[in-house]
């Protein structure tokens, strides 16, 4: 009973994938890189990204690697790990989120939910991890 009761609230916790049009497709395809590109600042395509990995947690594990620089690990980790979505915002905003001189549109309002979006898909029990790989 208790199993099923603990079934039942990680269900009703599950995020509600909003992924492009096409993106089954693309998920069931045989290779298990997906490359994306994007053009900083815009609130679209973090909205997309996120949907496709959403979409694709749902299968297994995903691992996100994103163009930022590889000084954030750490902070997107504790992020990750965090116990509740406003620790995790407030962490990620101790990086780059939060750098009023960040203005490529990386650190953009749309791309912190994005990340915080990673946080709900994690504490919904996927595996989802972070991996920035921009040399600094």
């Amino acid at each position: 009973m208790i199993e099923l009761l603990a079934a039942a609230a990680l269900f009703s916790s599950q995020p509600d994938c909003d992924a492009p049009a096409g993106t089954d497709a693309l998920l069931a395809r045989p290779e298990r890189i997906l490359v994306v590109g994007d053009w900083h600042g815009t609130t679209e395509i973090p909205a997309a990204f996120l949907g496709m990995v959403c979409e694709a947690a749902r299968q297994g594990p995903v691992t996100v690697a994103l163009e930022m620089p590889e000084t954030e690990r750490t902070l997107f980790r504790n992020a990750m790990a965090a116990p509740t979505e406003a620790a995790a915002r407030e962490t990620f905003l101790y990086g780059d989120f939060g750098n009023p001189r960040s203005t490529d549109g990386r650190n953009s309002v749309a791309m912190l939910d994005m990340m915080v979006g990673f946080w709900r898909l994690k504490a919904a029990g996927h595996d989802v991890l972070i991996h920035p790989f921009m040399a600094v």
